[in-house]
């Protein structure tokens, strides 16, 4: 570790407009603070001045960016080319930093020079259902490397890779990281198909279990802002638009998956005499291209009209900690985004959850409540409401299971700070600063 301040430099957070990528950012900050109090950080993130502004921290675009168009792999590529070049010279005292032309693209380079520790953020990016990112992503690990960093991954959910040239990749770059923390289990065979140490790999939890919520008063008021009423039981839910069907057209599954999701909240609401609130993570914050709440009017426009007066979208843009407050006022919530579910579980609130990949199956399992959660790929109305009915009948019983579970997924998210400081901690080796 070099001397002064232990510098931190967490690499591919993608957007903070999705509050579940921002509630994992926000709580890996506090977590590792806790354990280096004295570390700098700063983040790269594809949509810097959202993560700057909602993080409080320095933030950068990535050095390697997501090509949006095939033409563009071509200078990312020669891109990566020559930070190779700049990295191996680096390694062997050569200082070829002069020859950049960029100096915007050298400051992000020099970023990675002056690091102590480089943390891939947390999350679930590491497959190839985002093939065209992941290059990139991978890339920016194995620089870390080739410049003798200590490199490690935060809790992740790895895989799956379809594509046994993606897998090699990746497996090619985990090999040589110095600690992979996963937020579970499910990812385990994966990275055993790719040859990676056992001995580098640690099961953990995903860091916004940790995140602090706001205050009730708060969600109180943001509830009466957004004229959501009091006099009945809130049911919450948090859609999306999911394009990676595997066993039918994305357009023919999306509007079963609405569908199915409208006439449940349907049955809700008569049934139950339910008031429907679409709570969404993910919003156009920045520019961000997926805001959920369009698929919320989306549902509404399936649902019968005499209903929808018995439903509100909470249109705000709000901070992840005021959205878990909000998950908390609810007597059930309704989440196909994961971290909605677990900022809503994480403030005891029984959670139904419609997975679209599997590491929502590995967090319905780690509360307890595996046989609540549907796989978005065949969801069908009595399998989803079999399991809404039934959780809203034993709501204060799941409240006890989910408290029950808490303290250690929330130990186990600790956890991963803890072992992410100690890899910075045993590193006796000192860097020269660029």
């Amino acid at each position: 570790m070099s001397s002064g301040n232990p510098y931190v430099l967490i690499v591919d957070s993608h957007s903070s407009a999705n509050k579940g990528d921002a509630a994992i950012l926000q709580a890996l900050i506090e977590s590792l603070t806790r354990e280096l109090p004295d570390a700098i950080f700063k983040v790269h993130s594809t949509y810097p001045s959202v993560a700057a502004a909602m993080h409080h921290i320095p933030a950068s675009p990535p050095l390697v960016n997501r090509p949006h168009r095939r033409l563009a792999y071509m200078p990312i590529v020669f891109k990566m080319l020559l930070f190779f070049v700049l990295g191996v010279g680096y390694r062997w005292g050569l200082n070829l930093q002069r020859l950049l032309p960029n100096r915007g693209i050298f400051a992000r380079y020099k970023d990675f020079l002056e690091a102590d520790l480089v943390v891939g953020m947390g999350g679930g990016f590491y497959n190839d259902n985002y093939d065209r990112s992941l290059p990139g992503r991978l890339f920016h690990l194995w620089l870390g490397k080739i410049l003798q960093k200590p490199v490690v991954i935060s809790a992740h959910s790895i895989g799956p890779f379809k594509r046994p040239f993606y897998r090699w990749l990746a497996g090619f770059v985990f090999r040589q990281l110095d600690l992979i923390c996963l937020r579970d289990s499910e990812s385990l065979p994966q990275l055993a198909l790719m040859n990676v140490s056992e001995a580098k790999v640690q099961v953990v939890a995903d860091s916004a279990w940790l995140l602090q919520p706001a205050s009730i008063e708060r969600a109180q008021n943001i509830l009466q802002l957004e004229k959501v009423p009091n006099s009945k039981p809130l049911v919450s839910v948090a859609l999306l638009r999911w394009r990676l069907f595997q066993t039918k057209p994305w357009l023919e599954g999306h509007q079963q998956y609405l569908k199915t999701v409208v006439e449940v909240l349907g049955n809700l609401i008569r049934c139950h005499n339910c008031h429907v609130v679409f709570l969404s993570t993910n919003t156009n914050l920045g520019g961000h291209p997926t805001d959920d709440r369009q698929t919320a009017r989306e549902a509404l426009a399936l649902m019968d009209p005499a209903l929808i007066e018995h439903t509100t979208i909470i249109d705000g843009e709000y901070r992840p900690e005021e959205l878990k407050a909000l998950y908390g006022q609810v007597a059930l919530h309704i989440g196909t985004r994961m971290h909605s579910v677990i900022l809503a579980a994480a403030m005891q609130t029984p959670v139904i959850g419609i997975a679209y990949e599997f590491k929502m199956f590995g967090v319905m399992r780690s509360l307890g409540l595996g046989e609540y959660v549907c796989d978005i790929e065949n969801i069908t109305l009595d399998d989803l409401w079999g399991k809404v009915d039934a959780a809203f009948k034993k709501r204060e019983s799941l409240r006890r299971k989910i408290a029950r579970a808490l303290p250690t997924l929330q130990a186990q998210a600790r956890r991963n700070a803890q072992l992410i400081a100690g890899v910075l901690q045993a590193k006796k080796e000192t860097w020269p600063r660029f």
